[in-house]
């Protein structure tokens, strides 16, 4: 006859002071947290979407200035500046857009 026998471990993990543990789910909010802080601008554009400045104005920028400008987008003035985005709204706005924006990238 077999015995079977039943261990119940107890395992200690020390953690520096500096280091904390997270679920996975926090964690990913987290990540998700620190991609829409500040205003993104046309780097963060082409590192997001992989597309750069003059696909951004040609496709999205120009044809919709009038839904963009100053409530999601800041466009540029004075030759100085550049774009920058309001990270949330502008993505939300390129996903419920996508239809539109990519037919118009295909001409």
């Amino acid at each position: 006859m077999e015995t079977t026998l039943k261990i119940n471990p107890e395992i200690t993990i020390t953690l520096p002071e500096d280091k904390i543990i997270v679920d996975r789910s926090g964690y990913e909010q987290l990540k998700r947290d620190a991609d829409y802080r500040g205003l993104w601008d046309v780097t963060d554009l082409k590192n997001r979407y992989h597309r750069d400045k003059e696909w951004f104005k040609r496709n999205v920028f120009a044809p919709y200035e009038r839904e963009l400008r100053d409530r999601i987008v800041m466009y540029p003035h004075g030759g100085k500046s550049s774009y920058l985005c309001k990270p949330i709204p502008f993505d939300d706005f390129v996903q419920s857009h996508f239809p539109e924006i990519s037919k118009r990238a295909e001409k």
